[in-house]
């Protein structure tokens, strides 16, 4: 229960779950307070934090749409030269701007999964 004293001067904390304020006066209560406050504050930033970055992508982890020659490395696991060679083949989905070669990710994913080849059954051998 509450002190007229602490009623007046403990603003309401039960936004963030904490308890009454203790009485001043006892300094071991007041570390033992700040330490549970503090606890309670961080454990609700990092709550808040993890639901916000599980709801909505941020933009350094989604995926590129369109990219150079790294996000045709990354998507194809193709090195340099034999991209290039698919390139000049026109072996591959690009647009080139000038001197400057773009990849679109969701075509190079279409690329791939075209290639696939037919599975053979057992009894085709």
């Amino acid at each position: 229960m509450l002190t007229p004293y602490q009623a007046q001067a403990a603003p309401s904390l039960t936004h963030i779950g904490a308890r009454p304020r203790p009485n001043p006066a006892a300094g071991a209560e007041i570390v033992s307070y700040f330490l549970d406050c503090l606890d309670l504050f961080i454990r609700k930033a990092v709550e808040e934090a993890l639901s916000n970055s599980r709801s909505a992508p941020h933009a350094a982890t989604s995926p590129d749409k369109v990219g150079g020659m790294k996000l045709a490395q990354e998507v194809t696991g193709l090195s340099k030269p034999r991209l290039y060679a698919l390139v000049s083949e026109r072996g591959i989905p690009h647009k080139k701007r000038g001197n400057r070669l773009f990849f679109d990710r969701e075509e190079l994913l279409a690329w791939i999964a075209e290639g696939n080849r037919a599975v053979r059954k057992q009894n085709e051998r």
